[in-house]
């Protein structure tokens, strides 16, 4: 498994404590101090380094409409079949 976690600060991330090695995060307004991994947006820099081992599992998307609306391209790019990915939205409906 590998989870890769957007958050916007180190203050949104959730059981900060029991994530592992196989948590890789990526802040997207504000770093904590001395981070020295990705910075921004997910990208397909980093779902590529993160992903070409796995392409044989299925992909899990959890987030805003905009983030289930572009994720999924990241993830097809980078040869990732579209039956192997699942998506739930949370947030605003109207």
């Amino acid at each position: 498994m590998r989870l890769i976690y957007s958050v916007r600060t180190g203050e949104d991330v959730i059981y900060a404590d029991e994530l592992g090695d196989d948590a890789v995060l990526t802040f997207t307004r504000s770093a904590p101090d001395g981070w020295q991994g990705h910075i921004g947006r997910l990208d397909q820099d980093l779902i590529s380094e993160q992903t070409s081992p796995f392409l044989v599992g299925t992909a899990f998307l959890c987030g805003t409409n905009g983030f289930v609306e572009a994720a999924p391209e990241l993830l097809l790019e980078g040869g990732l079949p579209p039956g192997q990915i699942r998506t739930e939205r949370f947030g605003p409906t109207g």
